[in-house]
């Protein structure tokens, strides 16, 4: 018999301004049973394996601080860098979404408890949006958690969230001179988890899924000043050329201005070829993330929000 669930607390608690989708993936597989009718019978298919599908998205502000921990696998990461660890399961961390139900008998209880594995992370934003945007996928486990738990404290409510403008954003492309030109751009994020044989191994239901790599992309569409040097844009696939691209989130320009930087390193998979009638056009780059010697990528917090 288990014990009772220890209570939570609001302060422990961190409340996304955003969407939150949550899917079941039943993994079905025909069976070698054939009804004598043409009516479909429930054993011609049987569910194999389940797993469960947790989705975020929301503006990108001060409150995402929590997923590039998740991501990074660091909390408060030294002098505010986060960068990649050699060992990405040296110090793993996962979520736990909560499904808070209130009535006027027991206020603030939580239904279920999601734990949650962050699969990836796409920040990405637009001319058009006018919003930086953040999109989470999490894998999360079907267990059943702690039913009723209490929440004690104030319930803080749902602040109005701060997000970051696009208008505000600076780059520092290796490709297009200058933050005016920038028209996009999107970073995604992928960690790379155990074999799905390995996962599921002995057990219908996904096993704790371990980090073994990493990978990641950034896109960007950006006006281009060629200038005549239109034949030496031959980057493409090209591992000796690395191209490093700063942008530079800002929110709360001017006194006490917060931002925070994304350096990366890329290889150029998908590039534009410039129109030979125009000295100036607009280009569109994607490339992997992916560095001979440093880090592929480094978000600088330090200037963001204030760590403990």
């Amino acid at each position: 018999m288990g014990v009772a669930p220890i209570a939570t607390s609001w302060a422990n608690l961190v409340v996304l301004p955003g969407t939150l989708e949550i899917v079941q993936n039943n993994n079905k597989k025909n069976t070698k049973f054939k009804p004598q009718s043409a009516v479909p019978h429930p054993y011609s298919e049987l569910v194999t394996t389940k797993s469960c599908t947790v989705t975020y998205t929301g503006e990108f502000g001060l409150y995402s601080k929590i997923l590039l921990d998740l991501w990074f696998n660091q909390k408060n990461p030294a002098n505010g860098i986060y960068k990649m660890q050699a060992n990405p399961n040296k110090t793993p961390l996962s979520a736990v979404i909560y499904m808070i139900h209130n009535d006027s008998s027991t206020p603030y209880t939580v239904d279920k408890a999601q734990g949650c594995k962050l699969q990836s992370l796409v920040i990405e934003g637009s001319q058009i949006s006018g919003f930086i945007t953040v999109t989470a996928t999490f894998e999360g486990t079907i267990y059943q958690r702690e039913l009723s738990q209490a929440i004690t404290g104030t319930d803080p409510g749902m602040e109005l969230p701060e997000p970051a403008l696009f208008g505000d954003v600076q780059a520092n492309l290796a490709f297009g001179a200058s933050s005016y030109g920038l028209e996009s751009f999107g970073l995604t994020l992928n960690n790379v988890f155990t074999s799905d044989s390995t996962k599921y191994a002995n057990s219908r239901y996904p096993a704790y899924p371990l980090i073994i790599g990493y990978d990641g992309e950034l896109k960007y569409t950006v006006l281009f000043d060629a200038n005549g040097n239109e034949k030496n844009l031959d980057f493409l696939d090209n591992p000796a050329q690395e191209n490093v691209n700063e942008i530079t989130i800002i929110l709360r320009p001017g006194v006490g201005q917060k931002e925070l930087l994304i350096e990366t390193i890329s290889i150029a998979t998908a590039l534009d070829k410039p129109d030979p009638g125009n000295d100036i056009f607009k280009l569109n780059y994607t490339g992997k993330l992916a560095s001979l010697a440093n880090d592929p990528i480094i978000i600088t917090a330090s200037n963001w929000i204030e760590t403990p």
